[in-house]
């Protein structure tokens, strides 16, 4: 696949780490969802990116968390999925770290050590009814970038074939699909 990787520093509000600290988690690779994290690095947006994405039950979207200096857990991340009252719902994972089990929400996850381990155990649940990972978490997916920035991204990859997709800077609810072919990046929106 020939895709151009969103690479931007993951920051969230409230957040003084420089951005070299702030390196956007490389994708899950679990047996059911090979990409799950999402560009949004808020609540609101997350929720805004899985309405935009259609709110259809069971999608769902992963979000790296930064913890506080004095954090008990190693690293964190926010699940935020849509359930069936039709509402975003966030789960907190954080990880202990030395081997230790996830805890979400507050309840250690037995046997759950890395995150894509407990995406599956979670879609095997009958309480948490993970199917589809949103739209907006593909890693081809760019989010609201300019034209300018799409052609500079893809600039770096001078090959037919190479694309990404990214939501329209002038129209709400369209994505655009930029594409190089025969050396010339073409724009279509969607």
């Amino acid at each position: 696949q020939k895709f151009a990787q969103d690479t931007r520093p993951v920051t969230e509000e409230g957040d003084d780490a420089p951005p070299e600290d702030r390196k956007r988690p490389s994708s899950m690779h679990c047996a059911h969802f090979k990409f799950a994290y999402t560009q949004a690095t808020t609540r609101e947006r997350v929720e805004q990116e899985l309405e935009w994405d259609g709110m259809e039950l069971g999608t769902f979207a992963v979000r790296h968390k930064t913890l506080p200096p004095d954090a008990r857990a190693e690293n964190a991340w926010v699940i935020s999925l849509v359930e069936a009252s039709g509402q975003v719902k966030h789960y907190l994972v954080e990880d202990p770290g030395q081997g230790a089990p996830l805890v979400m929400s507050g309840s250690t996850v037995s046997n759950t050590v890395p995150l894509g381990s407990l995406l599956d155990y979670l879609k095997d649940s009958s309480n948490y009814q993970l199917r589809r990972v949103a739209f907006s978490s593909q890693p081809w997916y760019h989010g609201p970038i300019s034209r300018q920035e799409a052609e500079q991204r893809l600039s770096h990859m001078p090959f037919d074939g190479a694309f990404l997709v990214r939501k329209s800077t002038r129209h709400e609810h369209m994505v655009v699909i930029s594409l190089m072919a025969k050396g010339v990046i073409h724009h279509t929106e969607a």
